[in-house]
């Protein structure tokens, strides 16, 4: 045989696709209060404050209570994930790139809604500063404490977002890892994009927490305390564009978020 017989080996692709490793979609659009089909380009939550109770003196006028009312305003903006498929390129490749375009645009455009929430809740400082430290117990139970001084109810909808290393912090801690302390656990249910409800807080470790240094700004909301609207969900579209000799595969979404109500989010940093 000849010894140049390499020269005529072939290659074989496989034709399943390894998308990068990434977000796939939205991890928060149902830890905030969210509002679909909003008709025009704005929305308005209407927000009241509490009433007080008073007595009167015989005969004398019922006192009122003048409840204030301060509505939140919110403009959607749009959002785009798209891109550009060859029409000879399908023919050279055999993998599905329509599919791989689909979902690449349809995850960015989650992982944009999570943005917009975490921007909204985020505030110009922090309810608890990092003090040099991570994610420790103390700080947890500060966390805690925000909701309970401001009387933000334990309903189960109270929600928290750490960065990875927040949440190995909190792993090392038996309060929130033992059996002895919580029903679910965290070692063996694994911490995979998944809330756990620990000290009346459903928990997750969230890889678009900011970190501005060494400073991560983490945060815990009410579920009724972050507005997301939502004019058109996802949509994909995949047209051919005849000038291009290209399919345009084209994901958008309008929407955004607005905080309504500051008591109810609590901004903390770790280190």
């Amino acid at each position: 045989m000849t010894g140049e017989i390499e020269n005529s080996f072939i290659s074989e692709y496989d034709a399943a696709v390894h998308q990068a490793y990434q977000r796939q979609g939205s991890m928060l659009r149902g830890s905030c209060r969210t509002k679909p089909m909003v008709v025009g380009n704005k929305l308005i939550w209407q927000k009241t404050g509490k009433g007080t109770a008073s007595s009167k003196g015989r005969h004398a006028l019922v006192p009122t209570m003048n409840v204030s009312h301060d509505p939140v305003e919110v403009t959607l903006t749009d959002h785009y994930a798209a891109d550009w498929v060859d029409r000879f390129d399908l023919l050279k490749t055999n993998i599905d790139e329509m599919q791989v375009q689909a979902n690449a645009g349809a995850w960015a455009l989650g992982r944009k809604t999570d943005d917009l929430v975490i921007a909204a809740a985020t505030k110009a400082s922090a309810d608890i500063a990092h003090d040099s430290t991570g994610m420790t117990l103390a700080k947890s139970l500060q966390v805690v404490q925000h909701f309970m001084d401001n009387d933000v109810p334990f309903d189960g909808q109270i929600y928290a977002i750490l960065p990875p290393r927040g949440w190995t912090d909190l792993m090392q801690l038996k309060e929130f890892a033992s059996a002895d302390y919580i029903e679910k656990k965290p070692f063996t249910d694994g911490p995979a994009y998944r809330w756990k409800d620990w000290n009346g807080i459903n928990w997750m470790f969230h890889t678009g927490v900011v970190q501005t240094d060494s400073t991560w700004a983490c945060l815990a909301w009410h579920q009724t305390a972050i507005g997301h609207a939502i004019g058109e969900d996802v949509q994909t579209v995949v047209s051919y564009e005849n000038t291009r000799a290209s399919w345009f595969v084209n994901s958008h979404m309008s929407q955004d978020a607005k905080r309504i109500d500051d008591t109810g989010v609590c901004h903390f940093e770790i280190q």
